[in-house]
């Protein structure tokens, strides 16, 4: 994963020691975007409370003062077919929250890393077979 962002974000011409270096902008309507709800998903996990304020910022929820873990009030089930989708198929209003990855492998991977109950392939399934 750190060596496809280095190759995706800086540039092959440029040396740390000349000074600060300018990263590559990557374009967020390509690649694949992972639900934020994708790690309880695949885990089988309720789902944890996010908590922001009003300019979307996400907060620590305190502790001891609250009992952890704390979890979200509504509890849901996410669509197979929405935890993995390109990124072009979801609002650019929304692609704030999901994770993203440049492409399907790096996603399969991720999904492996975190296939407690092995619904990996099942998600693998219900996505398209690329990005359009």
């Amino acid at each position: 994963f750190i060596d496809r962002a280095m190759r995706l974000r800086v540039p092959t011409d440029s040396y740390p020691t000349d000074g600060p270096t300018t990263l590559q902008p990557v374009d967020r309507a390509s690649g694949w975007l992972l639900h934020p709800r994708a790690p309880e998903e695949l885990l089988g996990l309720k789902w944890f409370a996010f908590r922001q304020d009003d300019a979307k910022t996400y907060h620590i929820i305190p502790w001891p003062e609250e009992k952890t873990p704390v979890y979200d009030e509504d509890q849901g089930v996410v669509p197979l077919e929405q935890i993995l989708r390109p990124a072009s198929a979801v609002p650019e209003s929304e692609r704030a929250d999901h994770l993203w990855v440049p492409d399907r492998e790096l996603a399969r991977r991720w999904l492996a890393l975190h296939d407690l109950y092995g619904r990996r392939d099942a998600v693998l399934e219900a996505a398209p077979a690329q990005a359009e």
